[in-house]
């Protein structure tokens, strides 16, 4: 008798430990499954039809709206360009971690401009100015310009003047771009 429970207790110790491993288990699913339905609570009663919000009286700096009529005179026909495009416009995870993707998906390049027939990005524009006082166009940041090399897109920095030369602007622009792209045009 006395060998016979010598051998079964290492059996209900390890039939204890499963089960107390099964209760821990289940309590950190309960916990977890309160947390999300609080926060599913909270955004539920976050209405926007009670939002305190304003609209936005000036899109664009005078400074870079005149950038933006000069870049569109030195555009050939076939591009267009749009300005304060996301990232989540221009790029699209790659796989199952969407962490990094989530995290840049909210910030934005200063004015991307697009093959016109089929909306295909083609250049990132980072607006810079040397006054130290405008806080209007801050330095794009370092993640950006690590993802957009990673897929290829290339980015040029254009410092805001009072006054362009559209032949020089025009030059610059079809420098940086992917020469892959002119190809693309004459399809």
């Amino acid at each position: 008798m006395k060998i016979l429970l010598g051998e079964i207790a290492p059996f209900f110790v390890i039939l204890i430990m499963l089960g107390v491993t099964a209760i821990v288990s289940s309590l950190i699913v309960i916990i977890e499954k309160n947390k999300t339905k609080n926060l599913y609570t909270i955004k539920q009663k976050a209405s926007l039809k009670n939002a305190n919000i304003k609209l936005v009286t000036s899109y664009c700096s005078p400074a870079e709206m005149h950038f933006l009529e000069q870049l569109h005179k030195a555009l050939p026909k076939d591009f267009i360009a749009f300005p304060y495009v996301s990232l989540e416009k221009l790029l699209e995870p790659d796989g199952d971690n969407k962490v990094d993707f989530n995290i840049a998906s909210s910030k934005i390049v200063d004015v991307c401009i697009f093959l016109q027939r089929t909306m295909e990005p083609v250049l990132a524009i980072d607006l810079y100015t040397s006054n130290p006082l405008s806080q209007t166009l801050k330095k794009i940041d370092e993640d950006v310009i690590g993802m957009l090399k990673k897929v290829n897109l290339p980015l040029i920095q254009i410092k805001l003047q009072e006054t362009y030369d559209i032949d020089i602007l025009k030059s610059d622009l079809l420098h940086a771009m992917n020469p892959i792209v002119f190809a693309k045009i004459k399809k």
